[in-house]
């Protein structure tokens, strides 16, 4: 399940990184994160409702700042840093870094 979750990330990077370029990278980097976990959330919930469980479920349930079992707000750096990578990475592939 995790492979087409992730595979989200190249058409939303189209969209999103050339839109979002003139912000200053703190800013880009939350929203890029608030928008990781809509998508995470939002699939789980999903994944959940189809075939009665989220696979990363039982790993978070388990976390002191998981939401819903869905998503962990402990997280949150981790996917500013990430998606600033995901973003560096773009740039470099499409000759704009």
């Amino acid at each position: 399940w995790m492979v087409p979750i992730y595979a989200l990330i190249y058409p939303f990077s189209t969209v999103l990184f050339p839109r979002l370029a003139p912000y200053p990278a703190p800013l880009r980097g939350i929203i890029y994160m608030l928008l990781i976990f809509a998508v995470e959330y939002s699939s789980g919930w999903l994944l959940r409702k189809l075939v009665g469980e989220c696979p990363w479920e039982s790993g978070y349930r388990k976390a002191k700042w998981n939401v819903h079992g869905l998503i962990r707000l402990d997280f949150a750096p981790a996917w500013i840093g990430a998606s600033l990578v995901f973003e560096w990475t773009y740039r470099v592939l499409r000759g704009l870094a």
